[in-house]
């Protein structure tokens, strides 16, 4: 009889019993017995997008795997099982996964050991992600963040590998191939996606002092006729009213910068896979305008009756 091939859910229950089971494994034994078997087997990597011990000086990096066009999209560094994270006892006896600030998880020494060799590597070739792990648990930062100091982001830290297989589809959703090459899930996994981690800022609740003339903005002759038409002529006397209307520009700067940093951050990386560059509108059509321009005079003919035609 033909035997039914593992699921990566089968593969991830299969690991869980073995790790019980493991005794005095080494760091190579540890790689192939465990890391490996996750990395490929639950996580769903290709071995072709899968490099061991490549040298990225000023030593050799024990795992990177590799996005679109090779990419390195996660660099992972190993530890023997058996190894122990010390983590911070905030953990809660249930808690299988949860973000600890990197800073704090810097303190104990042979986290910030692994931490710092990884990051060191990732420094050396460009890549923004790293782990560690010992088998069992399993730490992703972010090596790079732009105008922040690394050590003071959040860490998702793994605290038991039981995590691949009873939080298994949470697994697969960020760290699987696909997820992380197509759907960059490590940007939804930091924050990157989110606003969760960018300062706020709200208007004033009150206007102190309204001695000056409501003046007229350049959006004002579109949206004043829309505006009479359904709620009327407005006061601008109406102190009690025009506060409100009011309307900090500062804070709706802010907020603007904060909306397109957020596009830029979760629509680039993907765009860029696809060869897809940013191009920016400098009101005389920048480069995508030179473009269409070129090629519409590339394609022009001329018609010795009708003159050009395009």
């Amino acid at each position: 009889m033909k035997s039914i091939p593992l699921t990566p859910h089968d593969h991830a229950d299969q690991i869980c019993r073995d790790i019980a089971n493991a005794q005095n494994l080494n760091e190579a034994d540890t790689r192939h017995s465990i890391i490996d078997r996750v990395l490929h087997d639950v996580l769903s990597w290709p071995r072709s997008a899968t490099r061991c011990e490549e040298y990225i000086a000023p030593g050799f990096a024990d795992y990177v795997l590799l996005g679109r066009k090779e990419s390195r999209v996660l660099l992972v560094e190993a530890k023997r099982a058996g190894t122990y994270f010390s983590l911070p006892d905030a953990f809660i006896d249930d808690d299988r996964y949860r973000y600890v600030q990197v800073k704090t998880l810097l303190t104990d020494p042979i986290i910030a050991e692994a931490m710092l060799q990884v990051y060191t590597y990732c420094v050396g070739s460009g890549g923004e992600h790293a782990a560690i792990t010992n088998g069992s648990q399993w730490i992703f930062f972010k090596t790079f963040v732009r105008s922040k100091d690394w050590r003071k982001e959040q860490a998702f830290v793994i605290v038991d590998a039981s995590y691949f297989s009873l939080d298994h589809s949470h697994a697969r959703k960020h760290f699987s191939y696909a997820s992380i090459t197509t759907e960059a899930s490590l940007l939804d996994l930091f924050g990157d996606s989110q606003m969760d981690h960018r300062p706020r800022f709200f208007p004033k609740e009150k206007i102190t002092a309204y001695n000056h003339e409501v003046t007229s903005n350049h959006l004002s002759p579109v949206m004043r006729p829309m505006i009479e038409r359904f709620f009327g002529k407005m006061n601008a006397s109406d102190s009690e009213f025009m506060e409100q209307c009011y309307v900090n520009h500062r804070e709706y700067r802010v907020s603007s910068e904060n909306v397109k940093q957020l596009i830029s951050d979760s629509l680039s990386p993907y765009f860029r896979d696809y060869s897809v560059r940013d191009f920016f509108d400098d009101f005389g059509g920048g480069e995508f305008g030179n473009r269409i321009s070129s090629s519409a005079r590339d394609r022009m003919k001329w018609s010795p009756l009708f003159g050009p035609r395009g």
